[in-house]
Formats: C-alpha cells, structure tokens, sequence
C-alpha cells in the first residue's frame, strides 16, 4: 500500500487546528483587561444577583429587563440572564419567561451557580381588565452553564398550598445536599399587612415533595435561604413582630427548621441605636459563608435610611450573638446623606466586603439627590476601609452584586441610570484596595 504522507500531516494539522479551537489553554495567562462593562438592550433594565462560575471562568448577572424583541406588548418584563468572559465581555444572554402573552410579566429576585447549573428564581404576574398587576406566582428556570434552559415554570398559591386569593412571590431558591430544591416565598398582598412565610421543596422536574407555610401572627416577608452541614434550614425574613430588645417597627426575623421544614425556633432581633422605638431593621440578604450565617441590611432611623447591622448566626442554626458590626453614617465623611446595602460577601482574609447604594446631594444642598453605588470593605473591628463614591452620572445607580475573585479583586454588578428612568446593569472590577481599575 502506498501512503500518501502529504495528506496525513494535512489531516493532522486540521484536527490539531480544531482542538485548539474547544480546547482552553490552562497555562496561558489570564486576561489583563480591567472592565467596566453595561448590558442592555431596547427597554431599561435593573440588576438582581451575580453569580461566577465553580473554575471563576465565567461571571453570570440576573436582571429584569423590558428589552425581549418578542414580546407582544412593550413595557413587560422578562428575567434576563447575562454570560461574560473573565474580562467582562458578553458571551451570551438570554430572556427567561412563562410566555410572551400580551399580560404577563416576570420579576428576577435570586440566582444560585452551581458547578453543573444555574438556577434562578423570581415571579410573574398578570394584568388584570383594570390595568392593575395581580395573580403573582413563584417563577423559577434552571439552565445550564452555557444558558441553556433545561426548565421553566411557575408555582401558584393553589397549586401548593390549596388556597385562593393570595399572591405568593417567590423569594429565594437553593440546591440542597439531597440533590431537591427548596423554595422561599412569600404568601400575601404587600397592602394588607398580613403576609406569611412559606417554602417548598421540589424535585428537578417540578414535583412538589412538601410545603410549610409560617403562619405567625405579624406582616412577615420572605428574604433567604440556606443550609447548614447538619440539614437544617435557616431563613431570613422581616417581621412586624417585636424584637427580642424590644423595639417596635419591621425587624428582622431569622428561622430555623428541621431538613423537612419543621419549626425548630424563631426569634426577631434588630440593631441597638437609639432610645427610638420605631426603628426598621429590614434585611436584604443572607448568606452561608462556610462558617455560618451573614446577614445584612438596614435601618431606617428619623426617616433616613441608615446601613447599621451585620448578624452572624452559627453553623448548627442556633442564633448566637447579634454584634452591631457595621454602623456606615458614622464612618462615613464622603458626603452621602444615607447609605443602602444590598449585599455582602466574606473576603478570603475574614473580612467583609460589601456593596449598596449612598444618597448624597449632586450639588451641595438637600435637594437633587442622586443615587451612587456603593463598594466597602469592613474588618473584624467593624472600622470601614474604604468606600466608592464616585460611580455614576445619574439618579439610580446601585450595587446588587458583589463576589472577590481568587486574585482578591473584586466584581461588582450594579444597576446604572442614563436618565429618564433608563436604567442598565453594570458590571465592573476594583483592585483589593477598593479603586476602580482602568
């Protein structure tokens, strides 16, 4: 037989050509490119979560959006799921909903990544023939790494828990170490004062394996949810119940249950300020940062809302001690009236890292103010380190999201204004030392 060796090092040369197409290069260096990206599309768009992949190759910003070309009627919302690259750049997006009717819309609130999935939850609703939004449901989709959708569906308030003429909106979803899925929601109208907690765990393919619903005698919303080594459910939530200080006002509630949902205790706590019996503390996130619970939020005091807590909770879900760790206005000489935080992260060397928004006068005085994202980080002496100010042109930017990279860099998802309510989402990188990297 005769080989024709020309034609085997051609062929050879294509198939190595073609590997190194799919095949990613460990050793290279990774991208020097220090970003500052915005997403969007025809509508305005806000940010919910940020999430990075298990290898920290790919970032993931949740988002609502009106931006969805094939939607029927423009105004609606749709869930919107954004993929970059380790230097920001856009990958892929996709819009997530129940359908493209003419009266239906979706909300993003939380996103999980996984090392094999994303999940993502939220809800949708309708209009009804007054032009007023009703009928909310639980919203929740599952893709996997390369946003491809494997599920979508809704959750309403009959279908889990039999009953009629409430709103239930979901909150939170987590992955649980038995391979399920258990939801946060929240049952009732935000009028009526009258809301329960309730959660649910679910199979992958949507079967409802039981529902809990937290019937307390107060106006209680769902906010987190996580897991602890031993299977125990915590949740945080805000209450209208009284704290265990005594302070009157919304506070926030923190619950733990058993791997199947059963009440184990509840107690509703808030910051220790003032002799003021009518203070908010009201959280905006929880998370499991390996030693036990982190949960962070705000506190509205003489109608300012002022960043004043950070609670730990140990890892068995016993409620342990409640330091006030962050109290921002008094650290805080950059000129910002009130500040707003909307999540927080354990950095690698044990301190907390942190992003919101701060409200300062654009000119000096009281009036026009304007809206700018916020960056910190805090040590375990509670003194603040530094703080983005200076982020934004507009009245509605906003931090979401923060995550610190293995470098110790840090990535921040952000609502940003470009005015007349056109909001986009932002994602953008600071140095370890808090400065925003060109």
């Amino acid at each position: 037989m005769k080989f024709n060796y020309t034609h085997i090092l051609l062929n050879l040369g294509v198939v190595l050509l073609l590997s190194s197409c799919f095949i990613r290069d460990k050793s290279s260096p990774e991208p020097e490119d220090i970003f500052l990206k915005v997403f969007g599309g025809i509508g305005t768009e806000t940010t919910s979560d940020l999430g990075i992949s298990a290898d920290s190759d790919l970032y993931y910003i949740l988002g609502t959006s009106t931006s969805n070309p094939i939607n029927l009627v423009p105004g609606l919302s749709d869930l919107y799921l954004i993929q970059t690259d380790v230097g920001g750049n856009k990958l892929k997006e996709i819009y997530l909903n129940i359908s493209n009717n003419d009266d239906t819309e979706e909300i993003a609130s939380s996103m999980k990544v996984l090392e094999d999935e994303i999940i993502v939850i939220g809800q949708t609703r309708t209009i009804n023939s007054l032009g007023v939004f009703d009928n909310r449901n639980i919203f929740y989709s599952f893709t996997d790494l390369n946003l491809n959708i494997t599920r979508t569906d809704s959750i309403g308030v009959f279908s889990a828990f039999g009953i009629v003429d409430e709103d239930i909106v979901g909150n939170d979803i987590i992955r649980t170490s038995d391979g399920n899925y258990v939801v946060l929601a929240t049952i009732g109208d935000p009028g009526n004062q009258n809301r329960d907690i309730a959660f649910m765990k679910i199979t992958n393919d949507g079967n409802i394996l039981w529902t809990r619903r937290i019937d307390l005698p107060d106006d209680d919303a769902g906010v987190s949810v996580i897991e602890f080594p031993n299977g125990n459910l915590g949740i945080c939530g805000e209450t209208s119940r009284r704290s265990v200080n005594g302070r009157g006002g919304q506070n926030v509630l923190y619950i733990v249950t058993s791997e199947i949902g059963l009440l184990k205790n509840s107690l509703a706590f808030g910051s220790i300020v003032a002799d003021n019996d009518l203070i908010n503390d009201i959280p905006t996130k929880m998370i499991n940062d390996g030693n036990g619970a982190i949960i962070i939020g705000n506190s509205d005091v003489t109608a300012q809302i002022t960043s004043r807590f950070s609670f730990s909770v140990s890892q068995n879900g016993r409620v342990g001690d409640l330091p006030e760790l962050l109290n921002i206005n008094e650290e805080l000489e950059s000129g910002f009236t009130s500040v707003i935080f909307n999540d927080v992260a354990r950095a690698t060397n044990g301190e907390l890292i942190f992003t919101g928004r701060g409200v300062s006068a654009n000119d000096g005085t009281n009036t026009g103010l304007q809206d700018q994202v916020l960056v910190g980080r805090a040590n375990q002496a509670s003194q603040i380190l530094f703080l983005l100010n200076n982020f934004g042109d507009d009245n509605s930017e906003s931090g979401e999201g923060i995550i610190q990279l293995p470098d110790g860099d840090v990535l921040i998802a952000a609502t940003i204004g470009f005015g007349n309510n056109n909001n986009k989402i932002g994602l953008f990188k600071l140095n370890g030392d808090g400065q925003l990297m060109k």
